[in-house]
């Protein structure tokens, strides 16, 4: 043991004579300190091969190791820093001898990129909004496109809706192509086979009729509806339980942290610098208490005690998680909805062995279940802010004061605008799918009645731990299981044409980062202007204005024609795309007047 130790500490002392930068030093540190893969954190792992007389010994030497590599790779890191900075302050002496350097090019104002930044976003709410009022206003076309093979009971397509298309770039065409992946499962593979092997069958939820009499009724559709979903419902409610599982060291590393910072003293607290100036956490602890109460004492909420103690339990797991978790991978691949699929699991179990039954239990077990996705998501959203911030020299306490308020603002307006959606279509119907919403109704109902189709159900949580066994991304394919592969499909569309800019071919670096980056503005743009568009028809909904502008029923186009005009609209919203993204003309600006 102690030769081995001796071995990696030669080894340090002989390759840190070779080091001749700063960047060197680091790497040369995580050789051996990363908590992964270096050879000391290697070390401390096969603790558990050693005999237990001998771990104490061995664990002593081990650390002794890692205290003196992190002394002496931290003093020739500072040396190296300090032989750079004399470097470049020798390299920015000015000799008046020399010729002047004549700069033909510039960059321009960071005024005028902002400005083109927001004309990005604007143009994709003015083009989002155009189009989904042909789509959904005017039913010019169908915002749906499906093929069949005759004889084969399976079915694609695709969507055509620019928000749609837009989250598929954004998120890549990684997790674009596990979603569509999952919808092929179900789609192609699950479905036909149903059919095939159960044409005559009566298989529980259905209601008497046959498979065969489902298909015939509501084609692949109703196979979907009628069984596939429970298979997808099964497939994400073990990918959260997975995610839950494999955060586990995360969620008890952030909780010690975040234990520690509650023994700051006030002191210490106000000698910090501006810029990690953060809110007292005692405030935060006693506002916490606070929003508990409310959540227990407010009749409009169905949550008893019990109830409001398990939303500051996982409330707070899942939100040192989420704010983690985009630290660490970003903000689109948060796990929110395998946190909030795994409390409701857990919390409608809870409230069910407490006696909470029937419509009550149900109501309150949503409840928690929709406030820790909240939860989720603000917290991953606002470390994003917060790093942001933290780039700007901001003041992180009137940030999070001011992420408070908008959270504030925003409540009343989502709940208005949910509460609008629900009077002009209902959640479920064909207009509002609510595909989160139907899966969180069946799970809760499933646990407390015991009436789902278990066999169902459990067919997905093997399929979620084959894909995880395999290592594939399980939430993002359990997801392509869950909803209609005419949604996956366009998610791919757009994953498609983001792995197209990925792979360009450009002279310098920077111009294809800001081709993505333009790209990813117009997207947002289009998720928000047919939002805002989407709110607009609700409105006309509500007063039955929305049949005026309906005119499909006036042209009668032939179903050929109608989905040839669904691929036209379709292939210019990707024209747009590419219109404010790599067919951008980019001027540089002129140093003597810009610079």
């Amino acid at each position: 043991m102690n030769a081995n130790l001796e071995q990696i500490k030669a080894e340090i002392l002989a390759g840190a004579e070779e080091l001749t930068s700063s960047k060197e030093v680091y790497e040369f540190k995580k050789k051996f300190l990363d908590g992964k893969t270096g050879k000391i954190g290697l070390l401390m792992r096969e603790m558990k091969n050693i005999a237990p007389e001998e771990r104490a010994a061995y664990g002593k030497g081990v650390n002794e190791l890692k205290e003196w590599a992190l002394e002496f790779l931290g003093g020739l890191d500072e040396k190296m820093k300090a032989k750079e900075l004399q470097a470049r302050y020798e390299a920015e002496k000015i000799d008046i001898s020399l010729p002047a350097v004549t700069v033909k090019e510039g960059n321009l104002h960071p005024i005028t990129l902002v400005r083109n930044q927001i004309i990005d976003i604007f143009a994709g709410m003015g083009f989002a909004a155009l189009f989904k009022f042909i789509i959904d206003g005017l039913k010019l076309v169908s915002g749906e496109i499906s093929f069949r093979v005759k004889g084969f009971a399976g079915e694609i397509g695709t969507q055509i809706y620019p928000a749609v298309m837009s989250v598929g770039y954004i998120c890549g065409f990684r997790i674009s192509s596990y979603m569509f992946a999952g919808g092929v499962l179900s789609w192609l593979v699950l479905i036909p086979l149903i059919v095939m092997f159960g044409e005559n069958a009566v298989i529980y939820p259905s209601d008497g009729a046959t498979i065969g009499e489902i298909f015939a009724a509501d084609g692949a559709s109703g196979i979907w509806g009628s069984y596939i979903r429970y298979i997808g419902a099964g497939a994400l409610a073990a990918g959260g339980i997975i995610s839950l599982i494999k955060s586990l060291p995360l969620i008890i590393r952030t909780f010690k942290d975040a234990l520690k910072s509650i023994n700051v003293k006030d002191a210490a607290a106000a000698s910090v610098e501006r810029t990690s100036n953060d809110l007292n956490m005692k405030v935060v602890l006693i506002a916490i208490a606070i929003l508990t109460l409310a959540v227990w004492l407010i009749p409009a909420i169905p949550v008893n005690l019990l109830g409001a103690l398990i939303i500051v339990i996982f409330g707070f797991f899942f939100a040192t998680v989420s704010s983690r978790m985009v630290g660490l991978v970003g903000s689109s691949n948060n796990p929110v909805s395998g946190m909030a699929i795994a409390t409701l699991l857990i919390a409608t179990l809870i409230l069910k062995f407490t006696g909470a039954s029937g419509a009550e239990g149900m109501a309150a077990a949503i409840a928690i279940g929709s406030i820790i996705c909240i939860v989720a998501a603000i917290s991953g959203d606002t470390s994003q802010d917060l790093k942001t911030g933290y780039l700007l020299g901001s003041t992180p306490k009137k940030q999070q004061i001011g992420e408070i308020i908008g959270v504030c603002a925003a409540a009343l307006a989502i709940g208005g605008t949910l509460y609008l959606l629900d009077s002009a279509w209902g959640f479920g119907s064909a207009e509002l799918g609510a595909p989160q919403a139907t899966l969180m109704k069946m799970i809760i109902e499933g646990v407390m009645s015991a009436e789902l189709p278990w066999n169902l159900v459990f067919v997905g949580v093997f399929i979620a731990v084959l894909v995880e066994v395999i290592g594939i991304p399980v939430l993002p394919f359990a997801i392509g299981v869950y909803l209609p592969v005419q949604l996956n499909a366009c998610i791919l569309i757009g994953g498609i044409v983001r792995l197209v800019f990925d792979k360009m071919k450009k002279k310098e670096e920077e111009e294809k980062k800001e081709i993505i980056n333009d790209g990813i503005l117009f997207c947002s743009g289009m998720i928000a202007g047919e939002g805002l568009v989407g709110i607009v028809l609700a409105l006309l909904a509500v007063f039955g204005v929305d049949k005026v502008l309906d005119i499909s029923g006036k042209l009668n186009l032939p179903p050929v024609v109608s989905s040839i005009g669904s691929l036209v609209v379709f292939g210019l919203i990707i024209c747009t795309l590419l219109k404010f993204s790599i067919w951008k003309k980019r001027k540089k600006a002129d140093v003597k007047n810009e610079a």
